[in-house]
């Protein structure tokens, strides 16, 4: 593995898109708040500013929400809005191109006779369990 530090590079920002967490959260019309487990799959916090969980170099502005785009859309840099509370949980979707196939779609492209134990990919969807064998 090759240690960033040594090429001179620097993380930027890093995103959890499928993480459980517990939070505090209003989670009625009358204000009560409660600890809950927010579920996050597929998506990324986006939180607003003054938020003590985001990062203190970006808690004056919101929290980063990527939404990357593919070779023929673009990506987008937003941030987090107090109204993500009222509506998600402060969740915003990852976004992103998408799959090609549904991973059970894709499991019955092929053949029963070419399928064993691991990983393969087929239709740009990577997929655990059997793999083509060549």
């Amino acid at each position: 593995m090759v240690r960033t530090d040594k090429l001179g590079l620097e993380i930027v920002y890093d995103v959890a898109h499928n993480i459980a967490k517990i939070e505090d959260h209003v989670v009625d019309d009358e204000g009560h708040v409660r600890r809950v487990l927010v579920h996050r799959k597929g998506a990324t916090r986006s939180f607003p500013a003054g938020r003590s969980e985001i990062p203190p170099k970006y808690r004056d502005i919101g929290q980063p929400v990527l939404i990357p785009g593919s070779m023929g859309t673009a990506s987008y840099v937003l941030i987090g809005l107090p109204t993500s509370f009222q509506v998600t949980f402060g969740t915003a979707p990852h976004g992103g191109a998408g799959r090609t196939l549904s991973r059970s779609a894709a499991v019955r492209m092929l053949p029963p006779n070419k399928v064993r134990g691991g990983a393969w990919r087929v239709g740009g969807v990577s997929l655990l369990g059997p793999r083509r064998v060549r």
